[in-house]
């Protein structure tokens, strides 16, 4: 079980690398070359970055993007 939770994390860690290099705004086949690097497919990666989006940029400390926080 732990190289599953391995694998996964270093998928984590290059979808959040790219997330910060690129923002939003993923040039065109970098989420293919990602799979590959990994070896899993284009909708794991495209699932993880959902996944990993609203934790790296709707913080809960960022008031900008947190419609609870009070100003």
């Amino acid at each position: 079980m732990s190289r599953k939770s391995t694998r996964l994390a270093n998928l984590d860690a290059s979808v959040m690398e790219a997330e910060m290099r690129c923002g939003s705004e993923w040039p065109i086949g970098l989420v293919d070359a990602i799979a590959q690097a990994h070896q899993t497919t284009v909708r794991c990666v495209v699932e993880r970055r959902r996944v990993l989006r609203p934790s790296t940029r709707y913080g809960s400390n960022n008031p900008e993007f947190n419609p609870n926080f009070a100003n």
